[in-house]
């Protein structure tokens, strides 16, 4: 008996996977179960909003290409006939292209999406590790969410497969058509469908980017298993990553045999420094700031080589190179194209203040405004002020309603922080102690602002001075100053 014991240890220590296994199994995992479900319906309305903008991208280009077919067969009928036929063609293969696009499979079997994209990856490795794992320490809820979750993530990663179609048969399109009519005076509905394809892939970019950044929901669910050693070595055999660049020494069999040639980080230093001596170091050469690489080989050319980079970065940005989408786009892009109603809507304070008269007490008018954007460089508007009495201030100062207004807005863009800015009002100048007060339409006081605005940075809120010149004020009874100053907050 005391021999079987001394042996027990010795049995439980294998080296490679078994002990891996054995950590994770010996292991408690606590899951989350809110932050999983929560996560899961992002992912499900992320996968509800790519496959609708996909819809719709796909329907408006089928009608855009439709309404080219009719102009072109106006002209020529037989190459009318002829882009009908390709229309017809062309739109039944990718919708049988679509139809293909299934799930994921068995929990071991590759992603859907045929696109390294980290945040899914990451994810998607870690549910299938999850479920692969005899996880005793879990409950039937957690089971059952990670069930839920791979299923939602499956959703979410068919969405994604499904637009790559679409980008590409949009693109494809766009090249198809442009070329053999562009001599034809379509030039109209040709930069339709550019725009059609610019603006598609930009958004489809904004999707996969909210992927990609590892929000709160996500790193939770992830920091449950992160730490494990079984994890860390189901991540480097099983990820979608390791099936497209396979190291050596690697036990995916996924991937195949490894990469011809590719080295290792160690292979790599030890070659470094045989030729340039004990000394040259690539970590070595990447330190800075602390003088502790003056005496590498390669410090030297690091930095010359950093700086080339960086002047090749800088010129390919200035023409809309690296991930940018700007070098497709033959037209000024407007970047609100894509963002939804709420993200466009521009709500605003401002205030007015008047002195006091012979005829009213000095009052401040303050204003609530609600914006549209419809490009980066217009903004119209609405909004309904209240204007506050004072009395007579330092002398007496009496709290009152003095009044109420209406008014509209247009706001454009001169140049840098300078805005052209214009709008209609009606203003009603006499206390009011209810609502109905405010009926009687002949007692509103009409106004036609035009002036001048610079926006500013007041800590995180942008901020704005107006000085206006109302072009009514003549007719105003009584007479009421020309210009007006206001202040203005984006809240």
């Amino acid at each position: 008996m005391l021999v079987f014991l001394g042996i027990l240890p010795c049995c439980l220590w294998v080296p490679g996977n078994a002990q891996v296994v054995y950590d994770t199994i010996m292991r408690e995992i606590a899951l989350p179960l809110g932050p999983m479900n929560q996560l899961g319906k992002e992912y499900m309305h992320l996968a509800s909003a790519v496959q609708k903008q996909s819809n719709q991208v796909l329907q408006q280009l089928q009608r855009q290409e439709t309404r080219l077919q009719r102009k072109l067969a106006a002209k020529d009928s037989q190459a009318g006939q002829a882009l009908a036929t390709d229309i017809s063609r062309s739109y039944q293969a990718v919708e049988s292209k679509l139809s293909s696009v299934t799930g994921a499979g068995p929990s071991h079997s590759a992603p859907v999406l045929k696109e390294y994209i980290p945040g899914i990856d990451s994810m998607q490795t870690a549910l299938r590790f999850l479920a692969i794992h005899d996880l005793s320490s879990l409950s039937p809820a957690q089971l059952q969410s990670i069930k839920l979750l791979n299923g939602q993530l499956t959703s979410l990663q068919q969405a994604l497969q499904r637009a790559n179609i679409i980008q590409d048969f949009v693109q494809q399109r766009q090249q198809q058509l442009t070329s053999p009519f562009q001599s034809i005076e379509l030039v109209k509905e040709l930069a339709g469908i550019r725009k059609t394809a610019y603006y598609y892939k930009s958004q489809l970019d904004a999707y996969k980017a909210a992927v990609q950044d590892p929000d709160k929901l996500a790193s939770k669910v992830l920091s449950a298993v992160r730490d494990l050693p079984a994890f860390q070595h189901f991540m480097q055999n099983n990820s979608y990553l390791s099936t497209l660049f396979r190291v050596p020494g690697s036990t995916n069999a996924v991937g195949g045999t490894p990469i011809a040639g590719l080295q290792t980080r160690e292979q790599v230093s030890s070659m470094i420094a045989a030729r340039l001596g004990p000394g040259a170091s690539f970590p070595g050469a990447m330190e800075t700031g602390d003088g502790n690489n003056a005496n590498n080989p390669l410090a030297g050319g690091m930095e010359q080589a950093q700086r080339q980079l960086n002047d090749w970065k800088s010129k390919i940005s200035q023409y809309g190179g690296g991930s940018s989408t700007a070098a497709t786009a033959d037209f000024q892009p407007n970047s609100q194209h894509n963002k939804t109603l709420w993200h466009r809507l521009v709500v605003g304070l401002n205030m007015q203040s008047v002195q006091s008269s012979a005829f009213i007490p000095a009052y401040s008018d303050i204003a609530l405004t609600l914006g549209y954007k419809i490009n980066d460089r217009s903004v119209v508007g609405i909004g309904a002020a209240y204007k506050l009495g004072w009395g007579q201030p330092f002398n007496h100062i009496a709290f009152s309603s003095q009044g109420a207004g209406i008014r509209s807005f247009i706001n454009w863009k001169l140049r840098g922080s300078i805005w052209l800015s214009g709008g209609y009002e009606a203003n009603y100048f006499n206390a009011f102690s209810n609502l109905s007060q405010l009926s009687n339409v002949s007692s509103w006081q009409r106004s036609g602002l035009i002036g001048l605005m610079k926006t500013y940075k007041a800590g995180r809120k942008d901020g704005s001075v107006q000085l206006l010149y109302d072009l009514l004020s003549k007719e105003h009874i009584p007479r009421t100053q020309p210009l007006v100053f206001r202040v203005g907050y984006v809240l």
